[in-house]
């Protein structure tokens, strides 16, 4: 039996690396032969130490708050790591593979019996102190000698590696969560370009074409539109509801048009009819989608509420708003970056979608308490949308993937919306016990809790906005801006 398959095996049972060999030093060797700086990295990390529990050794760190985030389960870490790998993995698969967070290693070997012989792993050690733990114990296993891995840090000299896996248009990114949640400041440089890879990492260029001409079109509005600026912390930690137009929408209508006083209102322009036809008008809207149908979609509402938009719309949402807008950048775009600080509109927590982007106003404007409203991510029922909703058609096309379902089960979405999924949980991760979720359909968002409207939203709330305060930046100084960071970015 080859040495690598015996300690794999051994170490389930709790056995480190070096029980019955030489000692792990000549592992470190080998690991040191072809990937000397995760090995430099091994030597220099005290282990994770493991806390035994009823089903196993479990395997902890704390995350930025400090709360204790589990790694791999206890009970079959292997199982887990299939269970969240293969779905994005295809049998017999061809083409690359970056995996964000190694952590104590199972994964590799997850993903390596899913590739061809052709097949590619870029692995990331973003904690170093996880993946020794998970070296000494032998979890790597023959990943180690394995020619289509490559092992590397997550820093800046790590990523710039990753170039070629990240342009191969067949190429998959896989995140490793709990491992990204730990807090460890050397991981910022790959907790960040995770970040990025989960709001545009499954951008198609058409879109990312989209976008950047939408930025050209609507740069002379970017300079002139209220900053969203004004409205950080303006809600005090009020409750905040966050409107998609998803089906379930059509479910909470009632209960949000009774409870009206108590609550802030931010929606997606999507749901604006459906909202208004249940008379229900919210405080502020948001609009980041750079196509036709969503252009089209704005073109005829029965009533505009103060709109926050960032500059990746359909320049003809923009043009056709008639009340307050408020103009904002995204996080974790290099170009955005650097039009903010040229302009200084204020920046909102990427998602990618405009869910997630209302979700993160919501953040930037202080909410005590996030409540999603319609917020599916999903085809519920096999619809797409609330009934009075731009877009009513049926979900009829080729949709590839079933996600766990609010209420049990499962439910149909698509490569966009499990993309959503993940940043709504992340982002639930860092705000415990604050999130909630009034759907009772679509697909179920861990961290965001089932709950009625009535137990989370009571007395009245201040619904005011501040004073208009219209700017007049420099535009041409800002296309200097765009090109230059165009041309070094994009």
């Amino acid at each position: 039996m080859p040495i690598y398959s015996w300690v794999r095996q051994m170490s389930k049972r709790g056995m480190p690396l070096d029980a019955g060999t030489k000692g792990p030093e000549r592992h470190l060797e080998r690991l040191a032969a072809r990937f000397p700086r995760v090995a430099g990295a091994v030597r220099a990390a005290t282990p994770i130490s493991p806390a035994d529990t009823p089903l196993g050794p479990a395997f902890r760190a704390a995350d930025a708050s400090g709360r204790a985030v589990t790694l791999a389960s206890p009970a079959d870490p292997d199982k887990e790591a299939r269970d969240a790998i293969w779905p994005d993995v295809p049998e017999k698969f061809d083409g690359p593979v970056i995996l964000f967070g190694v952590g104590l290693g199972h994964r590799v070997p997850a993903i390596l019996d899913r590739l061809s012989p052709a097949g590619r792993i870029a692995a990331i050690v973003v904690r170093p102190a996880a993946f020794a733990a998970g070296f000494y114990r032998g979890v790597l296993g023959a990943a180690l000698d394995d020619p289509r891995v490559s092992f590397d840090l997550g820093d800046e000299k790590g990523l710039r590696g990753l170039a070629p896996f990240l342009n191969d248009p067949h190429g998959v990114v896989l995140l490793n969560e709990p491992v990204l949640r730990v807090a460890d400041p050397s991981a910022a440089p790959a907790v960040r370009l995770a970040d990025m890879v989960r709001t545009y990492g499954g951008a198609s260029q058409r879109t990312i074409r989209a976008i950047r001409a939408n930025y050209e079109a609507n740069l002379e509005t970017l300079c002139a539109d209220e900053p969203v600026a004004l409205l950080e912390g303006r809600l005090h930690g009020a409750p905040c509801v966050v409107a998609g137009a998803g089906p379930s929408l059509d479910g909470v209508l009632a209960d949000l048009a009774r409870r009206r006083d108590s609550f802030f209102l931010i929606a997606a322009d999507a749901a604006i009819s459906p909202l208004n036809a249940a008379g229900v008008t919210p405080d502020l809207a948001v609009s980041v989608d750079p196509f036709e149908p969503n252009a089209a979609q704005c073109r005829d509402l029965p009533e505009r509420p103060p709109l926050v938009w960032m500059p990746s719309v359909h320049p003809d949402v923009v043009r056709a708003w008639t009340g307050r807008r408020f103009a904002a950048l995204p996080t974790l775009d290099p170009v955005a970056e650097a039009l903010d600080r040229h302009l200084g509109v204020g920046r909102l927590l990427s998602g990618g979608i405009v869910g997630t982007a209302a979700t993160a106003l919501a953040h930037f404007m202080g909410a005590g308490t996030y409540i999603l409203a319609g917020m599916d991510l999903a085809f519920s029922g096999g619809k797409t949308h609330a009934r009075a909703a731009f877009h009513r058609a049926d979900a009829g096309s080729p949709y590839d993937v079933r996600v766990p379902a609010v209420g049990g089960g499962t439910v149909l979405t698509n490569a966009a919306f499990r993309r959503a999924i993940s940043w709504f949980e992340h982002f639930a991760a860092h705000e415990p016990g604050r999130c909630f979720d009034l759907g009772n359909t679509g697909a179920r968002k861990t961290g965001f809790e089932p709950a009625v409207l009535d137990g989370l939203a009571s007395d009245p709330v201040d619904r005011s906005l501040p004073p208009p305060a219209r700017r007049d930046a420099s535009v041409e100084r800002a296309r200097a801006v765009l090109t230059e960071a165009a041309a070094r970015f994009v």
